[in-house]
């Protein structure tokens, strides 16, 4: 069966309704470990075995981790247990906080960064904008961000009438700009999987040497053009960040056609963060390729920290 772009919302919504049906039923998912650990520990009246324990556990992006499998990271480490994340970055469905699964940050002992070291103040400012809607701060697990040090450029904005026009514009600025760059990483970021190959196609016309991300291949690369999705930025960094197609019928809009009217706003809040993971993935310039009607995403946006190109 082929599962284009259209049946994605369709299936995301029929996965979160049997999410629920598992939760409301006391049932747990054999594709999820953690829980059926849980479930069997509990079930065999037994602790942890002493044997799969370690001295010392550390967790990177524990904001996406499930409930289950934090119950058995916490049982797992003799010692220490060490949780980095980001609630700006949290783009998977997580309704509890540290304290209800028994882990208890206490103030001195939790730290943050004093600030971001990949990114700039100007870039964080308006990435922290487009979060300003989901409230995170009202979240118990929250810790306000500083601002990075160094200032660096505005974040730039192009605009069209229509998507194309804004498209054609992004690539035609892409090839003006980046084109001849080999010392510098670029990612341009769409949408869909399946623009890739269209953009491939817009910025060979304007003669630009670019290449789709591969799998694991994109966490290496390290100059000249790269095409991707929002969702494969996560965790990487570029140089120069060129985020496609934020007309608000495309991003957010052609991912919530399908979507529950109840699940409407974590979905909107999940694609904040995935524009926020976007931006802070560049370490010198963001560029956003908007077409009206602008995505909704933006519209806390202060306009007068982009430039308009």
């Amino acid at each position: 069966v082929r599962i284009t772009a259209s049946d994605r919302p369709f299936i995301w919504d029929v996965f979160h309704q049997y999410d629920d049906w598992l939760e409301s039923n006391d049932f747990e998912d054999y594709d999820n470990p953690g829980g059926l650990i849980q479930r069997s520990l509990e079930n065999a009246d037994i602790e942890f075995p002493e044997n799969l324990k370690f001295d010392h556990v550390f967790v990177d992006e524990v904001q996406d981790f499930d409930r289950s499998w934090l119950l058995q990271v916490v049982k797992a480490a003799n010692s220490s247990l060490s949780l980095a994340g980001d609630l700006h970055q949290k783009i998977y469905k997580r309704n509890f906080s540290w304290r209800s699964v028994g882990i208890k940050i206490q103030g001195n002992r939790s730290r943050k960064l004093d600030n971001s070291f990949r990114t700039t103040k100007k870039i964080m400012e308006v990435a922290l904008q487009v979060m300003e809607p989901a409230k995170l701060s009202e979240h118990e697990d929250y810790t306000c961000p500083n601002l990075p040090l160094r200032d660096g450029i505005p974040v730039s904005i192009i605009r069209g009438n229509s998507a194309s026009k804004s498209f054609a514009r992004g690539y035609d600025f892409i090839a003006k700009n980046f084109g001849r760059l080999r010392s510098k990483s670029v990612a341009v970021a769409v949408p869909f999987n399946k623009q890739t190959f269209q953009a491939l196609k817009e910025l060979t016309k304007r003669k630009v040497d670019a290449e789709i991300a591969k799998g694991s291949t994109l966490g290496r690369f390290e100059g000249g053009v790269v095409i991707t999705t929002y969702h494969q930025l996560k965790g990487l960094e570029f140089d120069h960040v060129v985020l496609m197609g934020l007309g608000d019928d495309m991003l957010p809009g052609a991912f919530l056609e399908k979507t529950d009217p109840d699940d409407i706003d974590f979905e909107i809040n999940s694609f904040r963060s995935l524009l926020y993971v976007g931006m802070t993935r560049a370490k010198e310039t963001v560029t956003l390729v908007c077409h009206e009607p602008i995505s909704c995403l933006l519209k806390p946006v202060d306009m007068r920290l982009l430039n308009e190109l």
